[in-house]
């Protein structure tokens, strides 16, 4: 989204469960994990890629940087991410 949040809804209760913070760019991509339900990963225009747990909202459990700072990141915008 464009105010770099990624928020978690409860469709039954009609109500916002929780909201993950942590992308200093536009989200553009999301993927929950096939197996551990919890689990999900998302992308961001500013290339970088943030690993979740909706257990844990307040942080990403672990991140990869776009731009140079690490050497397997994006330089560009993350448009998809798949688990494999």
């Amino acid at each position: 989204s464009k105010d770099q949040l990624i928020k978690l809804f409860d469709v039954r209760a009609m109500r916002e469960a929780a909201a993950f913070k942590g992308h200093k760019r536009e989200v553009s991509a999301l993927s929950w994990h096939p197996v551990h339900a919890e689990l999900f990963a998302s992308g961001c225009h500013g290339g970088a890629v943030h690993f979740w747990s909706t257990t844990r909202p307040e942080e990403p459990l672990s991140s990869c940087h776009g731009h140079g700072h690490a050497s397997n990141a994006h330089d560009s915008a993350v448009w998809g991410v798949e688990w494999h």
